[in-house]
């Protein structure tokens, strides 16, 4: 096994009009070609690789390979072909640079849209990948069909992420009597077009404070995040795009729906993301959780969000029974007794026409449940940390033979938020009236004291 990718470097390389970011990955051993011997053969290592990791976040521009200290007594024998990570394939060269040796070790670097490695003798430069092998590759390589350009692997466009992982590169001598070697191994060169990293203002993780004009409970506070570029993006044309998006966040929290974007190194539009929220008495707090979308990258971004207490709080009024009670009237504890006379038919006898009547009693009934009640019209009110007036509420209701329960609704308005608040109104069970006592009442008494004593004077004489 070869030694796995043993330098890498970062260059920053100018590339008019705009700065893209290049990191060139190397594995520096040495690829003997064949393996041993001189007949037909893969090299040694087969394959040999590099191990991509770290590319920088952002959009792959170009990518580039190179072959380091090229040197075979006949070169048009060596095929080489390129895997990426994902399996796809590309043949770099084969059936290429002639027959006899160079005058010393090449390096060729192989990119698309660069002039096309030529039949004949090869000098260090820059080519196009090409030629046709003319014999397939063993494995463990893939078989064909094999790609001929760098854009066939699907990478250049795409974000820098999927590049990350092991390159191989198979070397195989298709015929035989020679040897050579590629002195000091290989490289891949990635060019990549770094989206702007954004910064907030505040910066997370200072919280996001809303403000409110008139701190009363029940008001709007704004709240304001401002987005500017932190990092400058560099591009080579299509240059990386970062946006930020925002989940919706929970009440009392609303908007945050604004998506600043910006391109390359440009500016961002719009350059905040703002949201609002309903006061009340007291803070609330809540998570705005958002994705920073870095050329085809998420980077994870929250915020806490605090919406501010009310400054101009009313007060909070506490009623004596509290909501939900059951209030029972009480006092009189009298239901009324109406007096009626009823015919009960006419006598007649000498001497002239009598009426006569007897007393009736009536009770005077309401229907259950809608017995008059009366009252409950004030209104309680305090202003500041003022006085309580109209204080207390009363009512009053008409007794009956059952006690009749109701339910009462009232209106608690706290500094312009209102809230309903419920009591159950109970009218008891009133107690008869005692009958007054009338004149005949008495008329008949008397008779009966003088039917008495004329009884006890008859009773002692015949004692006597």
């Amino acid at each position: 096994m070869n030694a796995l990718c043993a330098c890498m470097g970062w260059v920053l390389a100018l590339l008019l009009p705009s700065l893209a970011l290049a990191q060139t990955f190397t594995n520096p051993a040495v690829i003997t070609i064949p393996g041993s011997g001189t007949a037909p053969g893969a090299a040694s290592p087969y394959p040999s690789t590099i191990n991509v990791t770290g590319l920088p976040v952002g959009t792959i521009a170009n990518i580039r390979a190179r072959v380091r200290g090229f040197q075979h007594t006949w070169p048009l024998d060596v095929d080489v072909l390129l895997v990426a990570p994902g399996g796809q394939t590309l043949v770099l060269f084969g059936d290429r640079c002639g027959t006899s040796p160079f005058p010393a070790p090449v390096d060729l670097t192989f990119e698309d849209g660069a002039p096309a490695l030529p039949t004949a003798t090869c000098a260090s430069g820059t080519y196009a990948p090409g030629g046709i092998s003319s014999a397939a590759f063993p494995g463990p390589a893939p078989a064909g069909p094999y790609g001929s350009t760098f854009a066939s692997l699907g990478l250049i466009g795409g974000p820098s992420a999927a590049a990350n992982g092991n390159w191989q590169l198979f070397v195989y001598d298709d015929a035989g009597g020679d040897t050579g070697q590629f002195g000091s191994g290989w490289e891949l060169i990635f060019t990549v077009d770094v989206p702007p990293q954004f910064s907030y203002t505040p910066t997370p993780p200072v919280p996001v404070i809303g403000v409110h004009t008139t701190g009363t409970i029940g008001s709007t506070a704004n709240l304001t995040i401002n987005v500017a570029i932190g990092t400058a993006g560099s591009g080579t044309g299509a240059a990386a795009t970062t946006t930020t998006t925002c989940s919706a966040p929970p009440a009392p929290f609303a908007g945050f729906t604004q998506t600043p974007t910006a391109v390359g190194s440009g500016p961002v539009s719009p350059t905040s993301i703002t949201g609002t929220c309903t006061v009340a008495a007291t803070a609330q707090t809540a998570t705005l959780n958002c994705v920073e979308n870095r050329g085809g990258t998420n980077v994870p971004i929250t915020f806490d969000l605090v919406c501010p207490a009310a400054t101009n709080v009313p007060p909070n009024l506490t009623l004596t029974p509290p909501p939900g009670s059951t209030i029972t009237g009480s006092g009189g504890g009298l239901r009324r007794l109406d007096r009626e006379l009823l015919d009960r038919g006419h006598g007649h006898q000498s001497g002239g026409t009598r009426h006569r009547c007897r007393r009736h009693d009536h009770l005077q009934l309401h229907p259950a449940g809608s017995r008059p009640s009366a009252g409950f019209t004030g209104t309680m009110q305090a202003v500041g940390n003022g006085p309580l007036t109209g204080s207390p509420i009363t009512g009053t209701c008409t007794v009956g033979p059952a006690p009749v329960t109701v339910t009462m609704t009232c209106q608690l308005n706290q500094g312009g938020n209102i809230s309903d608040v419920t009591y159950q109104l109970v009218c008891p069970l009133g107690l008869p009236e005692p009958r007054p006592v009338d004149t005949l009442d008495r008329f008949g008494l008397a008779l009966l004291a003088l039917f008495l004593l004329a009884l006890g004077a008859v009773a002692y004489r015949r004692l006597s």
